[in-house]
């Protein structure tokens, strides 16, 4: 058997997660509304929504992946990274494409945005997933910013996975995750900088901190976490509403956060703990698959959607709100099911043909 084929049949028989799957599908929600409602309590601190995506990055990621790197191989560092490629680059590609067409079909769809946002040198740098490097990171389509700061984590993984592998006792794991944390917290608020603040300086710390928090915290489930008793799913999240009602908590809402993660995942979850069997529910896993077209096309919708209230003054307000609504529902099923799967099936296939005998 070939070092790939072992290697994908080890991730095959890695267990699923799908309360986790459910609980991506809540945080890309939750940024929608922030970016729909913003104002609204508990909504208004929807931007964390993008800190459940990095701390679950590296949780996920460490779990797929467990027995994929005994050691570094560059073949397999790439072979990790195509994969990646193909699952994450084709929709950022078409939500690019897509955003070009608005911009050259609609008549002063870039004058209520800083200068040079849709630019075609920063058209160029979003291409590539730079725009996190840039001083303005919300270039073109705003989100894919951070999907920008996920590729640095993706280039570093097999490394930091490696380094996160030396710690033998649970206790350590967990210092570490919570060191990784605190760093974040620390440096923000001693920085008076609030926690959505993207960007290379606030978007890349964010990214580095919990994505390792995230590794280090699936090297304390693996350690101990099946044997220890977890505390019920709706406490941990009783304790992060509060966090994030609190505008003077929500720095440190990135603890319960990785706590909610760390119970989430384990596989009885979705049978004894309420919020687990709610997130381990068949809508809720749609909804986590879904996730990756919810957040990358919901902006593109908005900014349509605000474009027509402005320039299309004899169509009723309320009747606008609610096509964006409706789109917001609908589009991201349609790139999930058109685009999103058909790439990904293809660009595995295409990965395997490429490492095949490797």
């Amino acid at each position: 058997m070939t070092t790939h084929a072992k290697a994908t049949s080890k991730q095959a028989a890695v267990t699923l997660l799908p309360a986790l799957t459910g609980l991506r599908g809540v945080a890309a929600i939750w940024v929608v509304c922030f970016h729909f409602l913003p104002g609204v309590p508990v909504i208004h601190e929807g931007y964390m929504g993008v800190d459940i995506f990095f701390i679950l990055s590296g949780f996920i990621l460490s779990h797929v992946y467990q027995d994929a790197f005994p050691g570094y191989r560059v073949k397999e560092h790439a072979r990790f990274l195509l994969l990646r490629l193909v699952r994450v680059y084709p929709l950022h590609l078409f939500a690019l494409l897509v955003l070009a067409g608005i911009v050259l079909l609609l008549p002063g769809f870039t004058l209520v945005y800083p200068p040079g946002s849709f630019s075609w040198r920063n058209f160029v740098f979003a291409a590539l997933l730079l725009q996190n490097w840039l001083r303005n990171p919300l270039v073109w389509n705003g989100p894919a910013w951070s999907l920008s700061a996920e590729w640095m984590a993706y280039m570093a993984f097999p490394l930091v996975f490696l380094a996160v592998q030396k710690v033998r006792r649970g206790w350590q794991a967990w210092l570490f995750a919570a060191l990784s944390l605190a760093v974040l917290s620390g440096t923000l608020l001693l920085g008076h900088k609030e926690l959505n603040t993207p960007g290379m300086k606030a978007g890349g710390l964010r990214l580095v901190c919990e994505f390792i928090a995230g590794c280090f915290l699936q090297k304390a489930f693996v350690l101990h976490g099946k044997a220890r008793r977890m505390p019920p799913g709706w406490l941990v999240l009783v304790l992060l509403i509060i966090t994030v009602i609190n505008h003077a908590l929500a720095l440190l809402a990135v603890f319960p956060i990785g706590y909610l993660i760390f119970c989430l995942a384990d596989p009885t979850a979705g049978k004894n703990d309420a919020l687990g069997r709610l997130l381990s529910s068949k809508p809720a896993v749609f909804l986590g698959d879904v996730s990756y077209s919810i957040y990358l096309m919901h902006g593109i919708v908005i900014q349509v959607g605000e474009y027509f209230l402005l320039r299309a003054p004899q169509v009723p307000r309320l009747a606008i709100q609610w096509i964006t609504i409706a789109s917001i529902g609908i589009i991201p099923l349609l790139t999930w099911k058109f685009v999103e799967r058909p790439a990904r099936s293809m660009g595995r296939e295409l990965v395997a043909r490429v490492t095949r005998g490797k």
